[in-house]
C-alpha cells in the first residue's frame, strides 16, 4: 500500500491505485494478445461487469492472496467505484485501527473468486465502508504522532455512486489500431482526508495499455482484461503503476478496446 500512503501526504486521499514498482517483466505472466474466440469483452459493455483493479506486480507475486485496491461496476455506460484496499501493516501503538482491523473482513482476490457476482454486488457497499473506517483510524492514529509536523482532517463518509464513462481512445500512427484507452469519471473522487488546502482534481481517471487475453486463473475462477504501464506512458492524469483490469468470465472472451461507436467515446 505504499503508494495510497505517498498519495494521501500532499493530496486528498482519492482512493487511487497502489502498485509497488515499474518493472513490467512479471507481469507477462498473464499479459497476452492471444484469445480462442469469442464473445468479446470490452470496459464499456452495456453488460454489467464487476472489474477488479489490483497492483500487477503484487498480483504476480501473490495471487489469490492480494487484496483489491477498488471494485468498479460497470453497466450501460455507466460505473460505480468501491474502494476495497485498506489493509495497512501498523505499529502496536496504533490502537484505533487495530481495533477496527480485528473487526472487519477485508476479501482478497480469492474470496471473491469464491463468491458468486451477486454476493459480490451485495458485499460492495460494505466493503467500501469498512475501508473508508479502517483508512479513519489508521490517520487517526497517525494524528496521535508528536514528531507529526500536520494533522490530517476527515471528510464524512460518503457513499459510491454511479458516473457515465468518458472514453479516450488513442491510436497508433497510422490511427488504425487503438492502442490505448482511458476512462474518466468525472467528479467521482470523494473526498476522504486531507491535511492541507490545495485544489485536487475531482476526477478519476484508469489507463489501459495492453488486453489480457490469457486468462489469470484463481480457484475456478478465471479472470481476462486489461493491464496497464506506467512505462508506456507519461500522461500522470492516470494511473500512475502497473495495475490489472480484471473482470470474471465463465468463457474465454477475447478482450477488446472500446471503439468510437461506445458512447462517450472520443479519439484523442
Amino acid at each position: 500500500m505504499k503508494k495510497i500512503v505517498t498519495l494521501i501526504i500532499g493530496t486528498l486521499l482519492v482512493f487511487l491505485m497502489s502498485g509497488c514498482s515499474n518493472s513490467s517483466t512479471s507481469n507477462a505472466k498473464i499479459r497476452s494478445s492471444s484469445h480462442n474466440g469469442s464473445p468479446s469483452i470490452s470496459f464499456a459493455t452495456d453488460k454489467q461487469q464487476i472489474w477488479f483493479v489490483l497492483s500487477a506486480d503484487d498480483f504476480d507475486k501473490n495471487g489469490k492472496n492480494v487484496i483489491p485496491d477498488q471494485m468498479i461496476i460497470t453497466k450501460n455506460g455507466k460505473a460505480t467505484v468501491y474502494n476495497t484496499g485498506y489493509d495497512y501493516s501498523a505499529p502496536k501503538y496504533y490502537k484505533h485501527y487495530l481495533r477496527i482491523r480485528k473487526k472487519v473482513h477485508i476479501p482478497t482476490i480469492g474470496d471473491y473468486s469464491k463468491m458468486s457476482d451477486k454476493q459480490i454486488i451485495s458485499q460492495a457497499a460494505t466493503i467500501d465502508k469498512n475501508s473508508y473506517n479502517l483508512m479513519k483510524a489508521y490517520f487517526t492514529d497517525r494524528n496521535l504522532d508528536p514528531a507529526l509536523s500536520f494533522h490530517y482532517t476527515f471528510y464524512a463518509y460518503s457513499r459510491p455512486v454511479s458516473h457515465s464513462m468518458k472514453i479516450t481512445l488513442y491510436t497508433d500512427r497510422t490511427g488504425n489500431k487503438t492502442i490505448t484507452e482511458k476512462i474518466t469519471l468525472s467528479n467521482a473522487a470523494r473526498k476522504q482526508i486531507s491535511y492541507d488546502k490545495t485544489q485536487h482534481s475531482s476526477n478519476l481517471s484508469y489507463k489501459f495499455t495492453h488486453l489480457v487475453n490469457k486468462p489469470a486463473t484463481i480457484y475456478q475462477s478465471h479472470y481476462y482484461g486489461y493491464f496497464f504501464s506506467d512505462s508506456t506512458t507519461s500522461d500522470s492524469s492516470a494511473s500512475a503503476e502497473n495495475e490489472y483490469y480484471l473482470t470474471r468470465s465463465s468463457k474465454t472472451p477475447k478482450v477488446t478496446f472500446d471503439s468510437l461507436k461506445t458512447p462517450g467515446a472520443v479519439l484523442h
